[in-house]
């Protein structure tokens, strides 16, 4: 059972790996507050750095930059004649959430082979900036039968032959693994969803018979459990098989309410509505207003976390699958019945009520902005720009705005969110 963070940090120890560094770095001209960033974004050079970690068959880039941009990241292979080969990229990946750091993983390399690696990097308005340099992967380890002087019980894999195997990093989407055999094998890594390793995610084999071999598996969801298969063969047929679970990394989302704007207070003519907001995610009571105020159609209201006046409301969500789902909701009330709004009350609810939809309510009008959003589709390019209608602050990972038009009381809820990993 590899899923336990300790198993994992141990088995770094373990492992022997080349480092190249691909890039140099490039100093910001910004002084003083180390918050602040030189002017023009990836205009002036934002990538930093670029560390790459290599084993025979993947390599670990660690990158660096002075604003949070998102990256992509390609390796071709470079030919004996010091050019590069022909055809599509050996490997490539992309990461689209607006960072400073990340790590990315370049899967299904040849062993000892140089190859050459291009980073670029666009940021939140859309300059970019790229750096080039080379790495190479390590050769394969590889054995000859016992020679003179050593012993073999020459059963090879029809005993028990995986002598190691052992996580060296699991992220979110993706892990990368060590093997090891006391003989020569043909190994076989399978990647599944189930245990009978028939949804399979991500599979590979080693390059000949070997003793030692690393090997990866990607585009897998965060917070996930896998189940992974190896299986190693011998030259005369014989197998050995090692199954065991391991879990990606969880992914959060820091959602941050910003701003709710009234399209109709709920009130006829010029009189002001007597409006109050609560604030709901993952099915709970999050914050909310301590009373009803005076609110006209247009106005715009900031939204507080509990005991402070600093704008916006923060919560933190698991998103994890490869389909995750966030809840976020804003219910609004309307007190229609008092003449005088300091007897205005809220409506008592049971236990376990999460707000929907919308109506007249023991002679108050209420609505619900809100639900289940797909992250995705939110950090989807484009599904709504920075600053998007209220002047909310730039540089967050994805931006949203949802409303409820369907009963009196109308009001549209402006919001971002960022994502990060536990």
């Amino acid at each position: 059972m590899l899923g336990s963070r300790s198993i994992t940090r141990r088995a770094l120890t373990f492992v022997t790996v080349a480092i190249a560094a691909v890039v140099g770095t490039a100093s910001a001209s910004a002084t003083g507050n180390p918050g602040l960033l030189a002017p023009g974004g990836c205009a002036s050079q934002c990538i930093k750095s670029a560390i790459v970690t290599t084993t025979s068959t993947t390599a670990k880039a660690k990158i660096l930059t002075s604003l949070r941009t998102s990256v992509v990241l390609t390796a071709r292979r470079v030919s004996t004649a010091g050019g590069l080969v022909a055809g599509p990229p050996d490997a490539s990946v992309s990461h689209h959430l607006l960072r400073k750091r990340r790590t990315l993983f370049l899967l299904g390399l040849q062993p000892r082979t140089t190859y050459r690696i291009f980073v670029s990097a666009r940021d939140a308005e859309g300059r970019t900036d790229s750096r080039d340099g080379t790495f190479s992967t390590r050769p394969v380890a590889t054995n000859v039968d016992p020679g003179a002087g050593t012993i073999s019980s020459g059963l090879g894999c029809s005993l028990e032959c995986i002598r190691k195997a052992v996580p060296v990093e699991i992220g979110p989407t993706a892990a990368v693994f060590e093997f090891g055999t006391n003989t020569p094998a043909r190994m076989h890594l399978v990647v599944s969803r189930d245990a009978g390793g028939h949804d399979v995610v991500s599979n590979s084999s080693s390059v000949g018979y070997v003793t030692t071999w690393t090997a990866g598996a990607s585009l897998l969801a965060p917070g996930t459990t896998y189940f992974l298969s190896i299986r190693a063969t011998d030259s005369s047929g014989r197998t050995s098989e090692r199954h065991w679970t391991f879990q990606t990394d969880e992914q959060n989302v820091r959602v941050t309410l910003w701003k709710i704007k009234v399209i109709s207070d709920a009130d006829k003519g010029i009189a002001r509505g007597e409006l109050t907001f609560d604030y709901w995610a993952g099915g709970e009571l999050v914050g909310g207003e301590d009373g009803f105020h005076k609110r006209s159609s247009g106005d715009v209201v900031t939204v507080h976390a509990p005991g402070t006046t600093r704008p916006g409301l923060t919560v933190v969500l698991p998103a994890n699958g490869s389909t995750p789902t966030l809840d976020v909701r804003v219910y609004g009330e309307e007190c229609d019945g008092p003449a005088q709004m300091k007897n205005c009350v809220r409506e008592s609810r049971e236990q376990g009520w999460i707000p929907s939809g919308g109506g007249d309510f023991a002679g108050n009008d209420t609505a619900t902005a809100g639900g289940l959003f797909s992250l995705g589709a939110i950090l989807a390019a484009g599904a709504l720009p920075s600053n998007f209608g209220t002047s909310m602050p730039a540089g967050h990972d994805g931006y949203f705005a949802f409303e409820t038009t369907e009963h009196h009381l109308k009001f549209r809820v402006y919001a971002f969110l960022d994502v990060f990993y536990a």
